[in-house]
């Protein structure tokens, strides 16, 4: 008898959890590598890129741009880059959540202004994605 009770419960309790859940389903869930942010729990969300052209001469220095990501400066470095002729890049884009920083895409490997152009479209791309995920 008190098997079947605690097997009567149990059933019951699975039931109950199914159907309503743990508690962890509150909130707006972003996907980032390994894991997932709830950005119900996060205060601030700031981004920032840095973008320099470098040359292969002695001064090899090139123009730069950084700043929020944002359509705006995105087309400023789209701008620089199409115009300017440029041997490699250094460059940083990330996004914060409170105090966790969060990478975006970094090219592999450097072959043209394309693979640069591509890049900066992705960093503006998960900026929008990011946005859409806001309520």
């Amino acid at each position: 008898m008190k098997v079947k009770i605690f097997s009567l419960s149990l059933v019951a309790m699975c039931a109950v959890l199914f159907l309503c859940g743990c508690g962890n389903n509150d909130g707006v869930w972003y996907p980032i590598e390994g894991g997932f942010i709830n950005l119900k729990n996060v205060t601030s969300i700031r981004t920032y890129f840095s973008l320099e052209l470098l040359k292969s001469s002695k001064d090899n220095k090139g123009p730069s741009c950084e700043g929020v990501i944002s359509k705006e400066n995105i087309d400023k470095a789209r701008k620089l880059v199409e115009n300017i002729d440029f041997d490699s890049v250094e460059y940083t884009a990330y996004i914060m959540f409170d105090n966790q920083r969060i990478k975006l895409q970094e090219m592999k490997k450097f072959r043209n202004k394309e693979d640069v152009l591509d890049m900066l479209d992705a960093w503006l791309d998960s900026v929008e994605e990011l946005e859409d995920f806001i309520p």
